[in-house]
């Protein structure tokens, strides 16, 4: 048994666990590890991404994460993102 990935417009809609000769519904489906519904599929480079956590970030694909626009501040203190000013603010 492996797992799979059903594929919508480069979009992950559902993941299952079958046998191979189980998917010819016409569908594509992806072989895969660990993507999740709501991953982004890139094709060319056959694969998987988490859905972008805010419009301003960028993937990186050395580290196959998202960056902020600006770094996490690294004084120790607990930080969220504000979007709409492009700046860490302190989660207090």
């Amino acid at each position: 048994m492996t797992y799979y990935a059903k594929i919508k417009d480069s979009i992950v809609v559902q993941v299952i666990v079958a046998d191979e000769l189980f998917l010819k519904d016409g569908s594509e489906w992806v072989k895969t590890l660990y993507a999740s519904v709501g991953y982004i599929y890139d094709k060319k480079n056959g694969s998987f991404r988490p859905e972008k956590p805010y419009k301003s970030w960028v993937f990186n694909s050395d580290t196959n994460h998202y960056s902020a626009p600006k770094p996490y501040p690294l004084d120790g203190l607990d930080y969220v993102w504000v979007e709409s000013a492009q700046l860490w603010a302190t989660n207090s």
